[in-house]
């Protein structure tokens, strides 16, 4: 038994591969409107560095205030003005990832690896074993 926790395995999909599986899912030659604006918005993702925004807005790492959930760290013109004015706002174009923690990354993983999947699935079922996969979690069982 082989057991695997793949390390950065939503930072690596490549964007070419998972449009054209979820293509090939919807047995399509292209994403229908609505599912090509998902697509785009998780393969476009923002984010931006916690250390540079707190530093940009004066605030501590260590604050235990600052770590609940949902709490607001700056009004809508401050973010406009400090945040985005100051070019803090990172846009993923590198052709590769997706966010970990969005509803729909845990399908998309499905959606990515479909081929991998049944390769795997096909050469272990003829030596008699197993193949189970949970996003990035693999074990392979052979008998």
């Amino acid at each position: 038994m082989l057991c695997y926790d793949v390390e950065n395995f939503f930072d690596r999909f490549d964007h070419q591969i998972l449009k054209k599986n979820w293509c090939d899912l919807l047995q399509n030659t292209q994403l229908p409107p609505d599912h090509y604006k998902v697509y785009k918005s998780l393969t476009r993702f923002a984010s931006v560095d916690k250390e540079e925004l707190y530093k940009e807005l004066g605030l501590s790492l260590n604050s235990k205030t600052l770590h609940k959930r949902y709490e607001v760290l700056c009004s809508s013109k401050d973010f406009r003005d400090r945040i985005r004015g100051k070019r803090l706002i990172n846009v993923n174009k590198s052709g590769k990832g997706i966010p970990q923690g969005s509803p729909i990354s845990g399908l998309l993983s499905n959606v990515y690896m479909i081929e991998f999947d049944k390769e795997v699935n096909s050469y272990l079922a003829q030596l008699g074993g197993k193949y189970f996969r949970y996003s990035d979690d693999m074990i392979f069982i052979i008998v």
